[in-house]
């Protein structure tokens, strides 16, 4: 291949990328958020795919802050696919289990529908003291897995949260860690709900109080940026590498 193909190639990879973001960034962002509730109420969803189903929770109220503190692309509308239970183990997350069943019924509306995600987010973990690190961390690859293998999913986001105002439980928390430390698999750190400051959870059960709300909201938005300029920066980089490998082979 001569120097000018090389090149010519190097900036038709480049004028892409930018024409990707730039269709991206004209339409909605649509976020797909797994997990457990930590509200104090939890309400029934009134609307498909996620009807009469017993269980399942609403979308959590702090999720609306978002889009009014930052999002990635400034007022771009947010729209939310909540599939929240109110307590649940990671195990229940399995494809044959409660909420792996609901989490099927979801994707395959995602699937009619064609939505395509630009985040999934994983909060969860609270309900799963005692469980060993290992095991935790194997069921929520495999969710993962299960739902990147059927819908398209640009990130992933994983919250720590593996307690709601007590001590932290480490087996947890680390798995979590892990699971949301893979930049090259599109896997990022979520929020840290472990650590909200004083004043955020209510003295029982697992809900925030106005001020966690706020904290929460802030954290995800943090996140979510974050999240955005990491994987910018990669693909600056990935870009770069292959352009000095053109280059390099177009040298005599």
């Amino acid at each position: 291949m001569s120097w000018v193909a090389d090149h010519t190639k190097a900036l038709w990879l480049l004028t892409g990328l930018a024409a990707t973001h730039a269709g991206a960034d004209a339409q909605d962002l649509h976020v797909l958020v797994l997990g457990d509730s930590v509200s104090a109420t939890c309400t029934q969803p009134a609307r498909p795919p996620l009807r009469s189903t017993s269980g399942v929770c609403e979308l959590d109220a702090f999720w609306h802050q978002i889009p009014n503190l930052h999002t990635p692309r400034g007022k771009t509308p947010v729209q939310f696919t909540p599939l929240i239970a109110r307590s649940s183990s990671v195990s229940d997350w399995q494809p044959s289990k409660p909420m792996g069943v609901r989490l099927q019924g979801l994707i395959e509306h995602a699937v009619a529908t064609g939505v395509r995600y630009d985040y999934a987010i994983w909060q969860h973990g609270a309900r799963d003291r005692g469980i060993h690190r290992q095991t935790y961390f194997g069921h929520l690859f495999s969710l993962m897995k299960h739902v990147s293998s059927q819908i398209p999913v640009r990130r992933w986001l994983i919250a720590t949260h593996s307690a709601c105002g007590t001590p932290a439980y480490p087996p947890v928390a680390r798995a979590q860690d892990q699971a949301g430390d893979f930049r090259l698999a599109h896997r990022y750190p979520g929020a840290n709900l472990d650590t909200l400051p004083p004043g955020s959870w209510q003295a029982f059960g697992c809900g925030l109080t106005p001020v966690g709300e706020t904290a929460l909201a802030q954290r995800w938005a943090q996140a979510i940026a974050k999240s955005d300029e990491e994987a910018q920066q990669l693909e600056a980089e990935s870009l770069l590498t292959l352009f000095r490998g053109l280059t390099a082979s177009a040298d005599p």
